[in-house]
């Protein structure tokens, strides 16, 4: 029971299951819908188990699960249209999810007008210019609920 070694391993798995259950716990909840941030939880998440050192295994079922059930267009649309991840450096111009963005809208709206209109959108949401980029919209960034901003 003294055995420091021993006590280091538990630490360092219960640290790894609890990266697990946390980003469970959230998505799991009915409370606040986390569709715009099931992308940044699973990025973190991997992030976490690498500087956690987890074993392979471990990384190889998160990301067999993403892959299989989790990985969709619209994850990832909502994160690049989620305005407190936006403005990372790398969000608003990774081709990625622009791509994913792209495809969702072209499945709500297939008439091209609609796709144009939206492009012309998008551009101004990225670059944070007409509305998107007033002093309120700015400061309320990373602090409102993406649908009310």
């Amino acid at each position: 029971m003294f055995d420091h070694v021993y006590w280091e391993k538990v630490e360092k798995l219960v640290s790894i299951y609890e990266a697990l259950y946390t980003v469970l716990r959230i998505v799991d909840s009915e409370v606040v819908p986390t569709m715009p941030f099931v992308y940044e939880l699973i990025r973190l998440m991997k992030t976490n188990l690498d500087r956690l050192k987890a074993k392979e295994w471990v990384k190889h079922i998160i990301a067999d699960r993403w892959d299989r059930t989790l990985k969709h267009p619209l994850h990832a649309a909502a994160y690049y249209l989620n305005p407190k991840f936006q403005y990372r450096p790398g969000v608003g111009c990774n081709p990625k999810l622009l791509q994913a963005v792209h495809e969702v809208f072209s499945k709500l709206d297939p008439n091209a007008e609609g796709v144009c209109n939206f492009g012309n959108e998008l551009i101004l949401f990225r670059d944070a210019k007409k509305g998107f980029g007033d002093r309120a919209a700015v400061a309320s960034r990373s602090k409102m609920v993406p649908a009310e901003w």
